[in-house]
């Protein structure tokens, strides 16, 4: 039967209620930095923050916001992002390539949120990273909040 700890689950069997806790929320303040990227090799940049999870078999769920832009006289210069996770010096890619078309002298909202699953309660480090992987047009240059908005970079501890 129900009480304050248990639940009817969708096969009509009664379970303890758990999980899917919030154990910890992380805001990094990054002000208003901007930055610029022109590399055609991965870049880091300032989009970087760190949380030290308290349990193993916690998730982290993480939101990155902020304006990205381009110098471009004609054209489009073309970025790619991605979100790198270090634990204890060792480096995995989370994601795969977000490809940004950017048309000349534009700057849109650049959104990312991933759900990870470090395994460890070792401090990690999340940081954007960027490259320009071409132009058809006036210019290489890529920017990330060069219209100086505010930012946003929330990491969140899920419990298992």
């Amino acid at each position: 039967t129900a009480d304050a700890t248990t639940f009817l689950r969708g096969d009509n069997a009664w379970a303890e209620a758990g999980g899917g806790k919030l154990l910890q929320f992380v805001s990094i303040d990054l002000g208003v930095t901007s930055s610029s990227y022109g590399a055609v090799t991965w870049e880091d940049t300032y989009f970087t923050g760190t949380i030290t999870p308290t349990a193993s078999d916690s998730k982290i769920l993480i939101y990155m916001n902020t304006i990205q832009g381009n110098n471009a006289s004609a054209g489009t210069t073309i970025a790619k992002y991605r979100v790198v996770r270090t634990v204890s010096a060792s480096d995995t890619i989370l994601s795969g390539d977000w490809p940004s078309d950017r048309h000349y002298y534009s700057y849109d909202p650049l959104v990312i949120t991933l759900f990870d699953a470090p395994a460890t309660t070792s401090e990690i480090t999340y940081m954007l990273q960027t490259q320009r992987t071409g132009s058809a047009g006036g210019g290489n240059t890529g920017y990330l909040n060069s219209t100086g908005s505010n930012q946003s970079l929330y990491f969140m501890e899920i419990g298992a």
